[in-house]
């Protein structure tokens, strides 16, 4: 159960806690012009006697004073005083001066404050009370409140206004009323209207004020009434209407609320006494739809397949009727030449104008401020002379401004210069106009009276948007606003002939200014307008201008991409798409680079009524079809028209962009038709072929033959060389064909031209091409001349051209030859022919025959083409006897030839002849064919190791036969074959099988599955692939000697095996 005690208990405490001492000022009431105005002071102290307080008086507004103050009730023995602080501000005192008793517990008027209210007819004053100190008996401060108090004069006035609604341009109707108690002689007040957007159209009295008069004066942010009665009549007391007001919503009054406040208010009593004006009540007038600017420059674009895209302006916003205007000049050293007018487009009214002679001060800038009206003008500035006001005779110019922001300047023109601009919607251009007939006095005494000079036809300058930059301009008390109205979006309308009322299409939001109309058909002429959408004030403006726009077929073209080996062929489709029937068509297509070459052009289902034409014209390929018949036309579709066979023709691999860069093409009765291309790519591929001669070594004076060796993948018709040496000591001879294939209809010559011998070799059939393969076609017979000194090395340069039986130029390598004369301290040769099957395994002696001891050389062998792998470097004989070693990198390198670098330690290679290397070499992956082995560059030095004369001579020719596996059997499997050698140094040879294109990796880790070299990481396409391993990181440093791991990953297949690398 609830305790009633605690319940009792709680209420009575919260009873004595609200009940607090509190000290407040009277509100009284007293008539116009009371001399004295008593206030009272009254208290409420239900708990404490009070023995004394003090407080603050603040009097607003300060037109009355306190004149005394006086203790008040009982007990006796009472005293107040006062005194004043400050400009309405005062301090009132009470305290007990005849040690008197304190004051009881009540509540009761304990002070009385006079006021002189003698000269005030009427007001509302407020007294507020601030600062309360309020002490007991003990002199103890007391908890207090205080309230505030008022002091009512006289008789007190209020206005009030009604409210109305209206559209831009119409008038409403407001009425002010008054609320008065007393008699009103006159009233005076300024009506404030914001927006600045009512204008006072008439004032006129209503049945209270009949007899009073009405003046209005323009303040600039409004308007001061005054009524009065010349006959000293005046207003009764009352209530109602006491003015009616016509006010006229401007022009560009957008749509809301107008607000129209009292402001700077008098109200006079029969006597001239002033009323307090008690209340003000603010009008309101609701504009509805207000100021709604349509968009303008609405523009419709024709002639797009399926769509007529628009765009437009939008509103500027209201343009006032006059626009401030500065025209600057600077003047040239003729001031007297120039003039100027400026003309109204509308009307052609000359605004204002100097004219020629006026300006008579060199060098000096003239200013005119003017105010134009809206709308179009022309400026034009003139020169007497034809030659502007800069920059022949001095620095001068012209700069014209519009509301302060500069739309042209200029002073480079002849005979005139012309700006035309729009205040309304912010467009200008700029064209001058020079003399036809110059003159031809001399400046200085020219004058235009005497001469009949012709202008020329305008030349257009510029053109443009003139920018305001958002600037707001005071002018004449108007503000010039240059402001986008707020709106909502925009509405699109659309006619047709077919369709004549214009029916909403779409709505865009208010930052869009474009819309692409996409329902609409093909020939059909549509009409357009914009309107600015209000929402949610509740309308839409006007429409815009009217723009049409015809949307007509586009014929679009294309063409497939392609790709071809150059000098073999590929074919390109051509399609058109079209929906109207097409009678003809004319196509030009570029290819860039210039890399392919049209050869013929096939019909397609489509075309088979049709007469088809392709050829090359400066590297352009140009197709046209021409109908069988008067009603032969291509119906509409999409798919290919034609089929170009074209042959690719490149030296170098090159993406060859195909673009469509004219097109006729006529409709059925002849009518061009617009056309659009979607361009394609074609890639021309080469593959290298290899020419080689062999290096030589000749004595002064003696004639040698320099066989000629081809590694071709494609079919040869013809190779030209130019071969030339240094200082002129080789000269050619003759050329003879080799046997190494049937070239009885085939031209070997050769001719000296100066320091050059040209050799042609030619098929004149162009039937019997050197097929692919390798091989010595022919053998150049060369001289070397009998001065030429012996003990160095001539390399023979070769320029070259080898070509198919097109005429298309074939990308080849050159390995050349380097003829040694006399005799080099050491020959290094290579003399060997034999032929291997796919799998074996053979060797290639190498021989020197030197004439000093040899402790170092090095070389690079070079196999072409490229299909052996050598797979290991060992000496032999005089070169194994001393102990000759190879360096690490010694094997097959990174570009498929070998590196060779041997040394001795302590003893020499001997002079002698034999073979002191050899390698072992092995086929890469399924090549087959014929394949030779040349000498690079090759170096030696002797037991000293300072360098002797070298040669490098001979070549090896290899067969290499293709095994029964190699011709049948492709990998159906992904496989890891054991690498070999195995152990190995320094290299080792591994093999691997690939059934089908994928992503392949073969990757190398040692045996605590560090990842130590990445040798494949690629798509690969199917066979048996081969890679050497040189023994090498990533960074190229050379293993340890180990076991180390190599994994073969392609997709889900993972095999790995070890192989083992010696020292």
């Amino acid at each position: 159960m609830i305790n009633k005690n605690i319940i009792f208990f709680i209420s009575l405490s919260l009873g004595v806690l609200s009940a607090q001492l509190s000290v407040s000022l009277g509100n009284v009431e007293y008539s116009g012009y009371s001399s004295d105005i008593e206030v009272p002071v009254i208290i409420n102290n239900p708990n404490n006697s009070v023995s004394g307080m003090q407080f603050d008086l603040m009097v607003y507004p300060d037109i009355i004073t306190p004149f005394s103050v006086s203790a008040y009730g009982s007990p006796n023995g009472f005293t107040a005083d006062m005194n004043q602080l400050s400009t309405g501000g005062y301090r009132f005192l009470l305290f007990n001066a005849g040690n008197a008793s304190s004051i009881p517990t009540n509540s009761d008027t304990i002070m009385v404050i006079h006021f002189n209210g003698s000269s005030i007819p009427s007001a509302v004053i407020d007294l507020e009370i601030s600062d309360l100190t309020v002490s007991d008996s003990s002199g103890g401060e007391l908890t207090s409140t205080s309230s505030n108090g008022m002091i009512s004069i006289g008789n007190v006035v209020g206005l009030m206004m009604n409210s109305d609604s209206g559209d831009v341009s119409e008038s409403v109707h407001i009425q002010v009323s008054m609320d008065n108690n007393g008699t009103v002689g006159g009233l005076q007040f300024d009506l404030l209207d914001t927006p600045d957007n009512l204008s006072i159209d008439s004032l006129w009295t209503t049945d209270r004020t009949n007899n009073f008069t009405i003046s209005s004066t323009d303040i600039g942010a409004g308007t001061r009434v005054v009524m009065y009665s010349t006959s000293n009549n005046n207003v009764s007391p009352g209530n109602g209407p006491v003015l009616n007001i016509r006010y006229l919503v401007n022009y560009n009054a957008y749509g809301g609320d107008v607000l129209i406040a009292f402001n700077e208010v008098t109200v006079s009593d029969s006597i001239g006494g002033i009323y307090w004006i008690s209340e003000l009540d603010t009008g309101k007038v609701t504009v509805f739809p207000g100021y709604m600017e349509e968009p303008h420059n609405l523009i419709a674009v024709s002639g797009l397949d399926a769509e007529v895209p628009l765009s437009w302006s939008p509103p500027l916003g209201p343009v006032p009727p006059t626009v401030p205007f500065t025209i600057e000049i600077l003047t040239d050293g003729y001031p007297g030449e120039t003039s100027w007018d400026l003309t109204h487009v509308d009307g052609d009214s000359v605004v204002a104008s100097i004219f020629t002679g006026e300006l008579v001060d060199t060098e000096t800038l003239y200013t005119w401020d003017l105010n134009i009206p809206s709308g179009g003008h022309v400026f034009t500035i003139y020169d007497s002379y034809g030659d502007g006001i800069c920059c022949g005779y001095g620095e001068g110019y012209y700069r014209l401004l519009l509301n302060g922001s500069e739309i042209a300047s200029g002073g480079e023109f002849e005979a005139s210069e012309s700006v035309t601009f729009n205040t309304s919607d912010g467009r200008f251009n700029i064209v001058e106009y020079s003399y036809l007939n110059a003159p031809t006095i001399e400046k200085e005494l020219f004058n235009i009276d005497n001469h009949d000079l012709e202008l020329s036809l305008p030349i257009f300058v510029s053109a443009g948007f003139i920018n305001f930059s958002d600037k707001d301009k005071i002018i004449d008390n108007n503000f010039l606003q240059r402001r986008t109205p707020d709106v909502s979006g925009y509405n699109l309308y659309r006619s047709s002939a077919d369709s004549p009322d214009y029916e909403l299409i779409a709505s865009v939001a208010a930052d869009e200014n474009e819309y692409i109309d996409t329902d609409v058909m093909n020939g059909v002429t549509y009409y357009y307008y914009v309107a600015t959408d209000y929402t949610p004030a509740g309308t839409e403006s006007g429409p815009s201008n009217i723009a049409d726009g015809t949307p007509v077929e586009w014929v679009e073209l294309s063409i497939s991409d392609g790709a071809a080996l150059s000098g073999y062929t590929d074919t390109l489709e051509i399609s058109i798409n079209n929906e109207a029937e097409i009678g003809f068509f004319y196509i030009e297509i570029s290819d860039d680079p210039d890399y392919i070459i049209a050869e013929s052009v096939l019909q397609t289902d489509r075309t088979q009524n049709y007469t088809l034409s392709v050829t090359e014209t400066n590297g352009v390929m140009v197709v046209s079809a021409f109908p069988n018949g008067s009603n032969v036309t291509l119906s509409s579709g999409s798919d290919p028209v034609c089929r170009v066979i074209v042959r690719g023709a490149s030296m170098e691999p090159a993406f060859v962009d195909l673009d469509f860069t004219f097109a006729n093409i006529e409709d059925y009765n002849g009518v061009e038709m617009n056309w659009t291309g979607e361009d394609g790519d074609f890639e021309v591929s080469v593959e290298t072929q290899v020419l080689a001669m062999p290096n030589m070594v000749v004595n002064p004076g003696e004639g040698f033959v320099m066989p000629l060796m081809i590694s071709n993948s494609q079919p040869v018709s013809a190779i030209q060389l130019s071969l030339s040496s240094q200082a002129d000591y080789i000269t050619g001879v003759t050329v003879v064909s080799s046997d190494y294939m049937n070239f009885s209809d085939w031209y070997f010559g050769g001719n000296q031209d100066g320091s050059d011998y040209n050799v042609i070799i030619t098929d004149l059939t162009l039937n019997n091409p050197i097929m692919p393969g390798m091989g010595h076609i022919a053998d150049i017979y060369l001289y070397m001349d009998a001065g030429t000194p012996s003990g160095s090395s001539y390399p023979i340069e070769v320029d070259k051209i080898v070509a198919d039986a097109n005429s298309i130029g074939m990308f080849t390598e050159m390995i050349s030859s380097s003829v040694f004369v006399g005799t080099p301290m050491a020959h290094f040769s290579i003399d060997t022919s034999f032929s291997m099957s796919g799998s074996a395994i053979r060797t290639i002696p190498v021989y020197l025959d030197n004439i000093v001891p040899i402790s170092v050389f090095e070389m690079t062998l070079m196999d072409m083409p490229d299909g052996l792998i050598v797979t290991a470097v060992n000496p032999v004989g005089r070169f194994s006897d001393v102990g000759g070693l190879f360096l690490d990198n010694t094997g097959e390198d990174e570009d498929g030839n070998c590196f060779i670098f041997g040394y001795t330690v302590g003893t020499a290679i001997p002079s002698g002849s034999g073979p002191i290397f050899e390698l072992t070499v092995q086929r890469k992956n399924t090549f087959g064919g014929q394949l030779g082995m040349f000498f690079g560059d090759v170096t030696a030095r002797d037991e000293n190791t300072d360098e002797v004369t070298v040669a490098g001579t001979g070549y090896a020719m290899l067969s290499v036969a293709l095994e029964l596996t190699d011709t049948f059997i492709m990998p159906d499997r992904y496989k890891l074959h054991q690498n070999y050698p195995n152990p190995f140094n320094p290299t080792t040879v591994i093999q691997y099988d690939v059934p089908e294109l994928s992503k392949v990796s073969l990757t190398i880790y040692d045996l605590s599955g560090r990842e130590i070299n990445q040798l494949v990481n690629d798509t690969q396409s199917p066979g048996l692939k081969t890679i050497v391993w040189d023994g090498k990181d990533f960074t190229g440093n050379r293993m340890g000697a180990g076991v180390y791991i190599y994994q073969l990953k392609s997709g889900n297949f993972v095999e790995s095996k070890k192989m083992i690398f010696v020292k």
